[in-house]
């Protein structure tokens, strides 16, 4: 029986979390956690498409290559933010280069605003209710904001695709 054959698609819900059957050998099954990130949730519970899921996830990786993401470097005595060599590689290099990119461009095509949610949500994890305190954006709220820049992202995306 072939992998596509063995297809598990059903979420289950625990109380810890949503997880998703999947195949991670030929005869290994296991459970991945879909419920861990802002996007996840709002795509759980059908506040976004699954094209503006796509999207969010390869802005995200977008992101994660030019090592802008926030992690966390543990060390002896102390925790430290972003312990990366002052080197770049090659693919981090063109990485930030296109995601500086792609942030002009859906500042162009939008607003600052939508590009500080979609920068707030997608790469900083931070929730819609956090997001919504902090702005005083009265024309719009914070989720359709969100949907309006993932729909520009899934329409420049393939234009930048062949950069990384």
């Amino acid at each position: 029986m072939s992998t596509s054959q063995k297809s598990l698609s059903k979420l289950v819900e625990t109380k810890l979390g949503v997880l998703r059957p999947e195949w991670a050998d030929k005869n290994k099954p296991r459970m991945r956690r879909v419920d861990q990130r802002t996007v996840d949730r709002l795509l759980l519970s059908d506040k976004l498409t699954s094209e503006q899921h796509k999207a969010a996830e390869w802005y995200h990786n977008l992101a994660a290559t030019a090592n802008t993401t926030p992690h966390l470097v543990s060390q002896i005595g102390g925790m430290r933010v972003d312990g990366a060599p002052s080197e770049i590689s090659n693919r981090q290099a063109d990485a930030r280069i296109t995601l500086k990119l792609v942030d002009a461009d859906i500042k162009l095509k939008n607003n600052d605003y939508t590009l500080h949610v979609l920068r707030s949500v997608v790469i900083f994890d931070e929730s819609m209710r956090n997001l919504s305190k902090h702005d005083n954006q009265k024309t719009r709220t914070g989720i359709e904001t969100l949907r309006i820049g993932l729909d520009t992202l899934e329409k420049i995306m393939p234009r930048y695709q062949r950069y990384l």
